[in-house]
């Protein structure tokens, strides 16, 4: 889990407005005080939807450099 990894989520986040499957890239990774990182939402034009911290079982790394 790093910067710039895509992911995929594994649920959906209806606050966010965000399904399950959508993807999004990690901006920041956080070891305290628990695993966690901030993923970023992009929309189709590429404008940010939103960024909001995960832990890692909210989701699945696709890519990683």
């Amino acid at each position: 889990m790093k910067v710039d990894d895509i992911i995929t989520l594994k649920e959906d986040l209806p606050e966010h407005s965000l399904i399950k499957g959508k993807h999004g890239f990690i901006v920041e990774v956080y070891e305290e005080p628990e695993p966690c990182c901030k993923v970023e939402f992009l929309d189709r034009a590429g404008h940010t939807l939103v960024q909001i911290v995960l832990n890692p079982s909210q989701f699945k790394i696709m890519w990683s450099d």
